[in-house]
C-alpha cells in the first residue's frame, strides 16, 4: 500500500547496505519489493551463495529521519528489533533476526535483515480454510499469543530509550499513550471527541491499575501479520511478523487487535484453550477486563484514524467515517457503566 512514510531506495544503495553488513564477497542476485506493509519499505533479497545460513533474506527499511510520523512511531524499528531479541528463544515461529543497522550511513533510516519465512498471509487464504482447520489455527495462535505475553518488563509503556515513555503504573502509561496520539490528531486537524475520551479515561484509572505486571503486547496480531503454510492439506501457522506496535502493558489489549481472525475473544473457545494450555492457567475475562478492552479499542481506533494522514483521500474518508461511529458507541457504553457504578471488580 502506498504511504507517505515509505522510503524509496534504489538497488545500488541496497547492494551497498548488504556489503556494509555482510562483506564485499556477498553477491545479491535479486531484489524484490514487497508491497504489503502500510508504513515501511520491505524487500526480499536472494543471494548467489548462502549468507549466514540464508539464501534469501527480508530487508525492512524504516522511514527517513525527516518523515512526518506519529509520536509513538519515533525510532519504532528499534523497538521491533528488541522484541525479536526478547522472543528469540521462545517457542514461537518468528523470523530470525540476522542483523540490524541503525547507523543510517548508506540509507538515511534504520533497517534490519531477517530470515524469510515461507507462507501466505492468513487474510489472503481466509476463504479457503475449513471450519475444523480454522479452529486448530486459532488454538495454535492462542498458544503463541500466550508466549508473547510471557515476556515481562520492569515498567509499562512503549519500548523506547526515552524514559518519559516508561511508567510504574498502567494507568500512567496508558494515559500518556492516549494523550500523545490525541495530540497527534489535533496537530493534523482531525475532528475527533478528544475531551470526551480524556474524561472517560479519567473515570477508569482504578480499573486500569488492576493490571499490576507489565507484559509484552503485540497489538498488531491480525490476519495481515500471520503467515500460514499448507501441510498435508491443512494450514498451519508458519510465522508471525511485524512487532512495530508492541509495548508493555495489559496483555488483554491484544484481544481487540485481531482483525480478520476473530471479533469477540469470549466466544473463541479454541483460542482460549490454546492460550490457557500455554499460560498454565485458564484465560478468563472479567467485567473490568471488558471495560479495559473497550478503552484499548478506543486507543486502536485513534491510531487507525490519525495515521490515515499518510494515505490517499479515499482510504482516509472510509476509515474516518467508520471509526467516528465506533468511538461514540464505545464512549456511550463506558460512560453508562460509570453512571451506574458497575466498574466494581468481579
Amino acid at each position: 500500500m502506498e504511504s507517505k512514510t515509505k522510503i524509496i531506495v534504489d538497488e545500488g544503495r541496497i547492494r551497498r547496505l548488504v556489503e556494509r553488513n555482510f562483506g564485499s564477497q556477498v553477491v545479491v542476485d535479486t531484489i524484490t519489493p514487497l508491497d504489503n506493509g502500510m508504513m515501511n519499505s520491505v524487500y526480499l533479497l536472494s543471494f548467489r551463495e548462502t549468507v549466514r545460513g540464508c539464501k534469501e533474506m527480508v530487508l525492512k527499511l524504516s522511514f527517513g529521519k525527516d518523515a512526518d510520523v506519529l509520536s509513538y512511531e519515533a525510532q519504532i524499528m528499534r523497538a521491533e528489533v528488541e522484541v525479536y531479541q526478547k522472543l528469540e528463544r521462545k517457542d514461537i515461529p518468528i523470523p530470525k533476526l540476522i542483523c540490524y543497522d541503525f547507523s543510517q550511513r548508506i540509507i538515511e533510516c534504520d533497517c534490519f535483515f531477517t530470515s524469510k519465512i515461507d507462507g501466505v498471509l492468513w487474510g489472503e487464504v481466509q476463504k479457503e480454510i475449513g471450519l475444523d482447520n480454522l479452529e486448530r489455527l486459532k488454538k495454535e495462535l492462542g498458544r503463541y499469543n500466550a508466549v508473547i505475553h510471557s515476556v515481562k518488563n520492569d515498567c509499562f509503556g512503549y519500548i523506547k530509550e526515552d524514559r518519559a515513555w516508561c511508567f510504574d503504573t498502567w494507568s500512567g502509561a496508558f494515559g500518556f499513550m492516549m494523550d500523545k496520539i490525541m495530540e497527534d490528531g489535533r496537530k493534523r486537524g482531525y475532528d475527533l471527541p478528544y475531551e470526551s475520551i480524556r474524561q472517560t479515561l479519567n473515570g477508569y484509572k482504578d480499573v486500569l491499575d488492576e493490571v499490576k505486571e507489565p507484559r509484552l503486547v503485540d497489538f498488531d496480531l491480525w490476519a495481515g501479520n500471520v503467515l500460514l503454510r499448507k501441510e498435508e492439506g491443512e494450514y498451519r501457522i508458519s510465522g508471525i511478523i511485524d512487532f512495530e506496535r508492541a509495548y508493555f502493558g495489559d496483555p488483554y489489549a491484544d484481544f481487540i487487535a485481531s482483525f480478520g481472525i476473530y471479533e469477540d475473544i469470549e466466544t473463541e473457545s479454541a483460542f482460549i484453550d490454546g492460550y490457557s494450555e500455554e499460560a498454565g492457567s485458564k484465560l478468563e475475562i472479567s467485567y473490568n477486563d471488558r471495560m479495559r478492552m473497550k478503552l484499548y479499542r478506543i486507543y486502536m481506533d485513534l491510531l487507525l484514524a490519525i495515521e490515515t494522514y499518510r494515505f490517499d483521500d479515499t482510504y482516509r474518508k472510509h476509515v474516518l467515517e467508520n471509526i467516528k461511529i465506533e468511538l461514540l458507541q464505545l464512549l456511550n457504553s463506558l460512560n453508562e457503566n460509570l453512571k451506574c457504578h458497575c466498574s466494581v471488580p468481579k
